[in-house]
């Protein structure tokens, strides 16, 4: 899967569903390059904003 559609998809359907389930307070990790991204997660999910604006 190119990066391009898993963007999509996460952009179309992951995130919308982790919202229906109640995970408003998502931080979604930029896309600096391509290489060298195996070990850094599409997105960090927080209990609430506050827990959110702590780790910024």
């Amino acid at each position: 899967m190119s990066a391009r559609h898993e963007a999509q998809t996460e952009k179309g359907l992951i995130y919308p569903v982790l919202e229906a389930l109640g995970w408003s307070d998502i931080q979604v990790q930029e896309t600096i390059s391509v290489r060298g991204r195996k070990q850094v997660p599409d997105a960090l999910l927080f209990a609430d904003a506050e827990a959110m604006a702590r780790a910024v």
